[in-house]
């Protein structure tokens, strides 16, 4: 396939089944093997690998560099980011990754700090189960909201909600160790996505719901300070195996 150029106030999000990908056919660095070692599952060890996998091979074609020569900083949280040497000064690449059991999502943008994430909505999640977990996890008014719903209605507004605060405090770089109730989110179908509280943030963060597996929640969040017209764009990547 033709790779897609990737314009400013744009991000890309690639889906892949994970399930489907020779993670051999793909440049994997040592350390992430050595990683990738330590899955208890083969089926653990083969995804992470394939995500990997894939992660630098579309990074490679954004940047125009091999994956062998692609290296990652980490910062206190965790999080993925290229060093200043594989980043052009003025525009730089950002990324963000999110798998849930064989399914994962890859996003990246020019300049903006960016987040997904993924959830397979469990059948184990009952209304009981949802309301303590909201509880303990979301705001007041995100529990009125919720308390609002039905059975599958109101599972279907959790992960959607869970998905939103995941990806959000992933471009914030602290992932959930922040506090899912750092900010306070939307989350009724009819509703637009969009950061609620505190106000000052409102403002900077531009929120969108991606299209996934059925019975999965997918979301992306983008800190495009007071930008309307971000967009953005899905593929499905296939793997490709090498000649």
């Amino acid at each position: 396939m033709i790779f897609p150029d990737l314009p400013e106030n744009q991000a890309h999000v690639w889906r892949c089944d994970l399930d489907r990908i020779s993670p051999s056919e793909y440049s994997v660095a040592a350390d992430e093997h050595a990683r990738a070692a330590k899955f208890h599952f083969e089926r653990d060890k083969n995804r992470f690998l394939a995500g990997r996998g894939v992660l630098r091979q579309l990074l490679a074609n954004y940047l125009n560099v091999s994956a062998e020569d692609l290296k990652f900083v980490v910062n206190s949280h965790g999080k993925p980011d290229l060093p200043e040497n594989l980043q052009d000064n003025s525009h730089a690449l950002r990324f963000n990754i999110s798998h849930s059991q064989n399914h994962a999502l890859f996003a990246f943008g020019f300049d903006f700090d960016i987040g997904v994430d993924i959830e397979f909505q469990r059948e184990d999640f009952d209304a009981e189960k949802i309301s303590r977990l909201a509880n303990r996890f979301f705001t007041p008014n995100e529990n009125r909201a919720l308390s609002t719903l039905e059975s599958l209605e109101k599972r279907e507004a959790f992960f959607r909600l869970w998905t939103r605060k995941e990806a959000l405090l992933k471009a914030v770089g602290t992932g959930v160790s922040g506090g899912l109730s750092r900010f306070e989110i939307s989350c009724l179908s009819e509703e637009t996505p969009r950061v609620l509280a505190p106000r000052k943030e409102s403002k900077n963060w531009t929120l969108f719901d991606l299209e996934v597996e059925a019975e999965y929640s997918g979301a992306l969040a983008v800190r495009a300070e007071n930008t309307t017209e971000y967009s953005v764009c899905q593929f499905q990547f296939i793997d490709e195996p090498r000649a």
